[in-house]
């Protein structure tokens, strides 16, 4: 089980990397399900925090966060945004809200902080082994 002060230098990192003005709370709590499929991770765009699973280990809680942060940023350099709990701008182009997992896993959002947390991670790692 983690704690926050495990995430707290890759939290830090992200908000130096991102120049986030106005950094996402951070929760962790109990696993957690989105439309009945448990999740590790969530950003949301309307209250601005970043739910965890606590039960995670170090490691993949901190490369969760790093994915949350890419929606974090995404959101706070105008590459979407919300409208309201059932559509989102993407890149000007409006979208629904997906309504399965899978709708969601293939969105271009979630394909682009998938790629980008895993290249931030391994930034992250090499820095840390230094």
């Amino acid at each position: 089980m983690i704690i926050k002060k495990d995430l707290l230098p890759a939290f830090n990192y992200c908000i130096k990397r991102f120049h986030i003005k106005n950094p996402p709370k951070l929760q962790l709590s109990k696993s957690f399900k989105i439309w009945g499929v448990d999740c590790n991770g969530a950003y949301n765009g309307f209250s601005n925090i970043i739910k965890i699973n606590r039960q995670l280990k170090k490691q993949k809680a901190i490369h969760v966060l790093f994915h949350e942060f890419i929606h974090c940023h995404q959101y706070n350099c105008g590459k979407m945004k919300l409208l309201n709990n059932l559509a989102r701008f993407w890149k000007n182009k409006l979208f629904e809200y997906p309504k399965t997992i899978l709708e969601i896993l293939n969105s271009p959002w979630e394909k682009e902080a998938s790629y980008k947390s895993d290249v931030l991670y391994n930034d992250f790692r090499k820095k840390q082994d230094k």
